[in-house]
């Protein structure tokens, strides 16, 4: 899949695209080689995405839980 691709089918212009791939790069969590991304540490992945809105780790606590 391109870098047009990927900002196409996430609404994302490329260069903003391009730019998180750098950045993702940079911080250890991908390899890019020519058009191929590996990743390489997916929890360095998560940290520098945090967290996803609609997963339940991004859900806000509605209190204590209940027994």
């Amino acid at each position: 899949m391109s870098r047009l691709d990927i900002g196409s089918y996430l609404g994302l212009r490329i260069e903003t695209v391009s730019h998180m791939l750098t950045r993702l790069h940079q911080a250890g969590c991908l390899n890019v080689r020519l058009r191929e991304i590996r990743i390489v540490d997916v929890a360095a992945l998560r940290q520098v995405a945090g967290p996803l809105s609609g997963s339940p780790a991004a859900a806000p606590s509605s209190g204590p839980a209940r027994r």
